[in-house]
């Protein structure tokens, strides 16, 4: 198999510790006037900002720590300028375009490379499934001579970047690894430790799956047209443990939405809505014995979501009383119980959220666990 173009003369190594004059003539003049003789025009409904600064992309693909072991899927293929370095680096590359005007200009722009496969579909159905025809092109990735590894490395539009990443780790277990650029909003989103302002959905739903990092920030310059916000590199790893089962991950996904949809309440009068009074103290009970086990009560009540940093007096408390959480009438607990019932949905970590499902199921299902 040939990991290269055909008239290529220098390796993507050699172009890394180049000039931008040694690359091939592909970038920006050369290829926007191309698109520009082809009568493309970029559609503001798909997103469309192509990324065409050579150091931008190869930092990519460096971040993503290629080789001819990976099978990559890139969704977005664009005028094909990222799809150029993956190819060089990679052993296979599945890229798939929705729009086919850009499909068919990328397929002759990249018509050299030997390891490349191209398609051209919708990688999702409707807003939050990926599309059959997605799934059933990945499934014998494995099959291919050579790769070992799964990986997604593409240029992400921020409206589908969220549901494509979730429900990639969520439903092709054989992904690994994740290096995408969206929009730096997102990217901190994404990656938001609790308690902190960017904290919320996209944090909690990806870290059933995942873990995340920001690798580098990309200017609105090297984009071609130039966006209106900043953006980031993600790279995301699949953990060696998810939180759960797939088959508990609609729960799970349930009570996230419904509580951060209810943000500024709090936790115990939204719990109460769902689950009735009785129920809600037991969820609550679940929340505050997950965080005593793992002694991080100061995180539970710290702000922003919080009443007040959990103080030494409120420690000391209960660790001179020992006392049962079960135990309804312990004075300690129910200090703790109306702390918890006072915090709001940002203050409960991906943990809570689990806990919840798992105890009670799916919030909007009408049957409740007794």
């Amino acid at each position: 198999m040939e990991n290269g173009p055909k008239d290529s003369k220098k390796s993507l190594s050699d172009l890394d510790n180049s000039d931008d004059s040694a690359l091939p003539p592909f970038w920006k003049a050369g290829v926007l006037k191309r698109l520009e003789k082809a009568g493309l025009r970029f559609k503001k409904g798909y997103g469309q900002h192509f990324l065409t600064d050579p150091k931008i992309l190869r930092g990519i693909v460096n971040d993503a720590q290629l080789s001819e072991e990976d099978y990559v899927l890139e969704v977005g293929t664009g005028p094909g300028t990222l799809t150029h370095f993956l190819c060089q680096r990679a052993g296979r590359v599945l890229t798939i375009e929705i729009d086919q005007r850009l499909f068919q200009f990328a397929f002759e722009e990249l018509s050299s490379y030997s390891n490349l496969e191209r398609e051209c579909f919708d990688a999702l159905k409707g807003k939050n499934a990926l599309s059959n025809e997605l799934l059933e092109r990945i499934e014998g990735w494995d099959q291919v001579p050579g790769c070992k590894n799964l990986k997604v490395v593409a240029n992400l539009p921020y409206n589908v970047a969220t549901p494509l990443l979730i429900e990639l780790f969520r439903r092709v277990e054989a992904l690994g690894q994740a290096t995408v650029l969206v929009q730096k909003e997102l990217a901190e989103r994404m990656t938001s430790p609790l308690g902190a302002k960017a904290y919320g959905p996209p944090t909690v739903l990806l870290s059933y799956w995942c873990e995340g990092k920001i690798t580098r920030d990309v200017s609105p310059r090297s984009f071609v047209p130039p966006p209106k916000v900043n953006s980031s590199v993600l790279n995301l790893v699949r953990k060696s443990s998810p939180l759960g089962e797939s088959s508990d991950y609609d729960s799970f996904a349930g009570w996230v939405r419904l509580l951060f949809s209810q943000r500024r309440k709090q936790v115990g009068g939204i719990l109460s809505k769902i689950l009735g009074p009785v129920l809600a103290q037991k969820a609550l009970k679940l929340i505050l014995k997950a965080h005593l086990q793992k002694d991080d009560l100061e995180l539970l009540f710290g702000e922003p979501g919080g009443v007040g940093s959990f103080d030494s007096t409120d420690r000391k408390k209960i660790e001179d009383s020992h006392f049962e959480l079960e135990s309804n009438s312990a004075e300690d607990l129910e200090i703790l119980l109306k702390k918890t019932a006072s915090l709001r949905p940002e203050s409960l970590s991906p943990v809570d959220f689990f806990n919840l499902a798992s105890e009670f199921g799916d919030p909007e299902s009408k049957s409740r666990t007794p």
